[in-house]
């Protein structure tokens, strides 16, 4: 890496700042259901967030709502 490239983040790297999230920071895993009470999503769709396509983060954007309208019937979610 040159003097010139120090300090400069990548465009990966911007993007991955920038990629929206529905993470609230209330990261609890609720056993039953598996989904965070917080977001609504798998571990799996947490662990490999960063590394999905917009396409993709888009698809499971789209199925929180209703996980967790599910998760609150259920008195699973948490309140804020």
């Amino acid at each position: 890496m040159g003097a010139s490239d120090a300090g400069h983040q990548t465009q990966h790297e911007l993007d991955r700042y920038s990629m929206e999230s529905p993470c609230i920071k209330v990261c609890t895993m609720d056993a039953a259901s598996g989904l965070c009470i917080g977001c609504g999503r798998t571990l799996d769709e947490i662990a490999r967030w960063s590394a999905l396509d917009e396409l993709d983060r888009q698809t499971v954007m789209q199925l929180l709502p209703g996980r967790l309208a599910k998760s609150d019937a259920l008195g699973l979610q948490s309140t804020q």
